[in-house]
């Protein structure tokens, strides 16, 4: 799987990162960081959305119930606010990443 590698655990994670086919920054700290913002936007996305059925589940058993209405209206607008932002950082995620100078090739 990893040909020629050394012992330096750094080396070893280019040289993975780069069989699997992830592009990103091209140095070692740009590409760590790179991975652990995907990480974290793919996390972000999956509480987002595991919410916003939480909140679309509690919406059907208010029962027309003002309280739990109100309670479940404000999870879901709050749950689509994270979808939404989730979405638009992944599409931002370089130029956010430019700007900090971690040497992400557009």
């Amino acid at each position: 799987m990893i040909a020629n590698a050394d012992s330096n655990p750094l080396n070893q994670f280019n040289l993975v990162i780069g069989e699997s086919g992830v592009s990103g920054p091209s140095g070692t700290e740009g590409t760590f960081v790179s991975l652990a913002v995907n990480i974290a936007i793919t996390l972000a996305f999956g509480v987002s959305l595991a919410m916003f059925a939480v909140s679309m589940i509690q919406f059907i058993t208010s029962r027309g119930d003002p309280k739990n209405f109100d309670k479940a209206m404000t999870a879901a607008l709050w749950s689509a606010f994270g979808l939404i932002l989730s979405i638009s950082l992944v599409f931002l995620k370089d130029i956010i990443l430019s700007w900090l100078g971690l040497n992400v090739s557009l």
